[in-house]
């Protein structure tokens, strides 16, 4: 007769024990438990490629590019599955390095001279100035992946204005534009490219109905499209670091995958497993607004084929999973 399985309040309970036993105490168990941390992550400054026109249409509008980069970085964040670093230079010198140099001032102990209205001189103790601050001057940490995004074109075309004749002093506004980036993921242990693909951003088709013709900035059609294209870089390159995969049959304990060796997949690997709902759609604009994720709970890969891998529950999932449903990496 087979013994019962272990629950796992019990588990870890025997594991508490032991781990005291062995002198680590309950602090040892939470940096245990805690010990997985989320990629570290750098998104470098945008490269623009090498072309003239682009060159001068950035320069001639005077383009803010760092606003794609923040787009994206704030996209990662969202996901709360990544630890973002900075890593723009002129930040980096003007704010963290400035600030290590005032905590490394303030540990040193040297005297400043500085001079009076009068012409007097006056010693000031710049450990006095700066006791007590909390920076700390030290080596800044590497990160696991680095993001690069390479501009490659952008058109800034106005919207374009059309009357409704059903409502006089209504009009159609049509966005028009569109951004076209290269973004490249590095694994930096590994020099692996985790991700090399092209995204472009089109404005063109996004409708809406407005009671004035307004002329838009080239600045403000190049904020629009950031944030848009930010949030689609984001997604990319989660997709690319914590890869989805499809369920395609359900067979009792048993969650039949669409992806095997071939897409990554190994024996005892961890996932979430998602229910995704029907698509939604707006009843106004006919747009796809996407479908919802509902987390269901972990499972675990228990078999590998080629191109089918095989999972269960590790704990009662929230609700029976389903043909359709999605399996992410956590």
């Amino acid at each position: 007769m087979k013994a019962p399985v272990m629950s796992t309040l019990k588990r870890s309970f025997i594991m508490m024990v032991l781990m005291a036993w062995a002198g680590l105490g309950l602090e040892g168990w939470s940096t245990l438990a805690h010990a997985k941390e989320p990629p570290l992550v750098a998104v470098y400054p945008i490269l623009i490629e090498n072309n003239a026109t682009l060159k001068s249409v950035i320069q001639s509008n005077d383009l803010d590019l760092n606003v794609l980069v923040l787009g994206a970085q704030e996209a990662l964040r969202k996901s709360k599955k990544f630890k973002i670093f900075e890593r723009d230079m002129t930040i980096m010198k003007d704010a963290i390095l400035k600030e290590q140099d005032l905590a490394a001032c303030g540990n040193d102990g040297k005297v400043n001279t500085t001079k009076n209205a009068d012409g007097s001189l006056v010693e000031q103790s710049c450990k006095k100035l700066f006791e007590g601050n909390a920076a700390k001057t030290g080596a800044l940490k590497n990160v696991e992946f680095i993001v690069q995004i390479i501009l490659k074109d952008i058109d800034l075309r106005e919207p374009v204005y059309a009357p409704i004749e059903e409502f006089p002093g209504k009009f159609k506004k049509t966005s028009q534009g569109s951004l076209d980036v290269a973004v490249k993921v590095i694994d930096t242990t590994s020099g692996e490219i985790k991700l090399q693909d092209s995204i472009a951003v089109k404005m063109a088709g996004k409708t809406e109905v407005v009671s004035e013709k307004k002329s838009v900035a080239p600045r403000d059609i190049w904020k629009s499209m950031s944030n848009r294209g930010g949030k689609e870089i984001g997604e990319k390159i989660i997709s690319s670091i914590y890869p989805t995969f499809e369920v395609v049959k359900v067979s009792g304990k048993q969650i039949i995958i669409k992806g095997g060796i071939t897409n990554g997949i190994d024996v005892d690997q961890e996932y979430e497993l998602y229910s995704v709902t029907e698509e939604i759609i707006d009843e106004k604009t006919k747009e796809s607004l996407g479908s919802e994720e509902v987390l269901l709970g972990d499972v675990i890969v228990k078999r590998v084929t080629e191109k089918v891998s095989y999972a269960e529950a590790i704990d009662k999932l929230e609700d029976k999973p389903k043909a359709g449903d999605i399996i992410r990496r956590k």
